[in-house]
């Protein structure tokens, strides 16, 4: 699961966007831990615990980001995939990160648009800079920095 985070500076000292992040999960007690990340880091946070659900909130507005973690193995991607291919750009474009309980399924993500990939365990730290780099990586440079991951994913798999 998570690790406690070691020295990060308080999030009044940080300016932040107030579009807010969404948080999606099964799992009730992880969900909450990743909502008191997030908010921790400063993020104004929206949470739930359905994949539909979920869906309809990226409809009603403009998420920074979207932090997926199903406990199902594909479910997270399944979502990942309708987002991808919303006919809303607001939806379509949201940068996901992914949480996932292993890493089965981190080239298919990264196939599917994802921006960011983790795989439990991780430490609280890297979350916050996956979500961070999501949500700061310019339009432009996704599509690359997807070839990039799948790239270097592949040598490791040599």
């Amino acid at each position: 699961m998570l690790r406690r985070s070691k020295g990060r500076k308080p999030a009044e000292d940080r300016q932040v966007d107030r579009r807010g992040v969404l948080a999606a999960g099964d799992d009730p007690d992880f969900l909450e831990l990743l909502v008191r990340l997030l908010e921790r880091e400063g993020h104004e946070v929206n949470r739930t615990e359905e994949t539909d659900d979920a869906l309809s909130a990226l409809m009603l507005h403009p998420y920074r980001a979207a932090v997926v973690g199903f406990t199902g193995r594909s479910t997270a991607v399944t979502l990942l995939e309708a987002i991808r291919t919303h006919d809303q750009p607001q939806v379509a474009t949201t940068p996901v990160v992914i949480v996932a309980e292993d890493p089965r399924n981190r080239d298919f993500a990264w196939q599917s648009g994802v921006d960011g990939y983790l795989a439990k365990p991780f430490h609280s730290d890297e979350l916050l800079a996956e979500v961070r780099a999501a949500i700061e990586r310019p339009d432009d440079q996704r599509d690359a920095h997807r070839q990039a991951q799948l790239a270097a994913a592949s040598e490791g798999d040599d």
